[in-house]
């Protein structure tokens, strides 16, 4: 099992579409928007919301992925 960090190409990927998911979620770009057809979202605190849910589900993936392979990967480590 390879770690994300391991494989370059992926990581940059998934951090290019967090950027993505950020500014559509903050409005930085409107032609971003535009183009997703994303509607504006209601309240600045809902957007802090989806943010802070965002940086959650990466944080407790990274962490899950690496318990995981310590858990159950010690003959490779």
């Amino acid at each position: 099992m390879e770690d994300l960090t391991e494989n370059k190409k992926l990581f940059r990927y998934i951090m290019l579409m967090f950027l993505v998911a950020i500014a559509g979620i903050l409005d930085w770009s409107d032609v971003v928007r535009e183009y997703l057809e994303l509607v504006p979202f209601p309240s600045e605190e809902f957007q802090m919301t989806m943010i802070v849910h965002l940086v959650l589900d990466f944080g407790l993936c990274y962490i899950i992925e690496k318990t995981i392979k310590k858990a159950y990967l010690k003959t490779f480590a």
